[in-house]
């Protein structure tokens, strides 16, 4: 460990005492902007749902090629009214990945609705096509897509079959794109084949206005009824509303991190690649495999022994990380058997978070790239 210090301070020419500092996870991507835009709004009053939303909402649907988005509190609520405005109902059956979202199984749960898991596929963050198929039954009624960690996962064959197969064809599906914002494939940008994506806006996300999410629809009925059921109080007939709105001033940020999502998805491609390359070099493994439409939302390494061992080995080096699902799978939150899903099981019991964000200093990566280099 030392030699390897002493090469990157002789490379860098730095001082000895960057060493002894923590690498922190995560940092949001924030500049002076976002916080001038905020306190404008502070200024002028400007602290409630107001004219700062809807532009920001129009500047989202603009970015991301969708004729209507909408702006909610939390990508709880997202969810939430995303399944309300696809008309689920109790026991209707709603097929997720493993790993997806905790606010995805959250918002099932409080419609009564049944979520559905499949495992993630061999060597991949994703399910595959085949593996949502296998789980559809008369009883389905949507179907969540994912892509983890801003690892891209190709869906076409799904969406053809649910679009030729005659009892699928009322099937909706829900595109979470909070991790691999701004991406595009060859139908446009993520998302926009679905009836409904998801953009999060928590601050471990591509972009954020410290909490929050978007909801994107080219469908005047389902933004309708997302508008309708995202605010309380309304002068209209009364019936349960939610309180899902988010101020002024945080939309003011949003907006600021708009213009700057070219940029923070560049950053991390870049050092997603290096990062790719020091682990080819290593006995770790990653399965990002589309370098034009991946977006490193995070960065999951797959070690060859227990995730706890290699967690000491990267914070002995001042590197902090996580495990790759903060609650455990999904599916051992409501109690089915690990054996159903070995794939997503393997990931949780072997995979480990890396630090990378756009503000990370050529010192710290080259930090986590020696680490990686000399994990053994």
């Amino acid at each position: 460990m030392q030699e390897n210090i002493n090469t990157i301070e002789n490379k860098l020419k730095v001082d000895p005492s960057v060493f002894k500092q923590e690498i922190v996870f995560n940092k949001p991507t924030l500049s002076k902007k976002e916080l001038k835009s905020v306190l404008e709004c502070m200024i002028q009053d400007e602290i409630s749902f107001g004219n700062v939303v809807l532009s920001f909402e129009k500047e989202l649907a603009s970015a991301f090629e969708f004729q209507k988005a909408l702006s909610t509190i939390s990508l709880s609520s997202a969810y939430h009214l995303a399944l309300m405005a696809l008309d689920i109902k109790e026991d209707d059956e709603i097929i997720l990945s493993a790993n997806a979202p905790v606010a995805a199984l959250d918002a099932i749960a409080y419609l009564k609705a049944k979520p559905v898991l499949t495992d993630i596929a061999s060597n991949s963050f994703n399910p595959s096509s085949e593996l949502f198929i296998e789980k559809i039954t008369p009883k389905t009624r949507g179907i969540i897509l994912f892509h983890a960690y801003g690892s891209y996962q190709n869906y076409e064959i799904l969406r053809e079959f649910l679009r030729n197969n005659e009892n699928s064809q009322e099937i909706k599906v829900i595109e979470d794109i909070s991790y691999i914002a701004g991406s595009e494939e060859n139908t446009g940008f993520l998302g926009n084949s679905a009836d409904i994506a998801i953009l999060g806006l928590h601050e471990d996300m591509i972009m954020t206005i410290g909490k929050g999410a978007a909801i994107f629809t080219n469908s005047k009925n389902i933004y309708s009824i997302v508008k309708d059921l995202r605010m309380h109080g309304v002068k209209k007939v009364y019936k349960v509303r939610y309180d899902y709105t988010i101020p002024d001033y945080q939309a003011a940020m949003g907006i600021e991190q708009l213009g700057q999502l070219t940029n923070i998805i560049n950053r991390r491609r870049k050092l997603g690649q290096i990062y790719k390359e020091a682990i080819s070099q290593s006995k770790m493994l990653t399965w990002f495999e589309y370098p034009e439409i991946d977006t490193y939302g995070a960065f999951p390494v797959v070690c060859d022994k227990n995730v706890d061992a290699a967690k000491s080995f990267f914070q002995s080096r001042k590197i902090d990380c996580r495990k790759t699902m903060t609650y455990g799978p999904l599916s051992a939150l409501i109690g089915e058997p690990a054996t159903e899903f070995p794939n997503v099981e393997k990931l949780y019991q072997r995979g480990l978070l890396l630090p990378l964000y756009p503000s990370l200093t050529k010192i710290n990566i080259e930090r986590v790239i020696t680490a990686i280099r000399s994990y053994h």
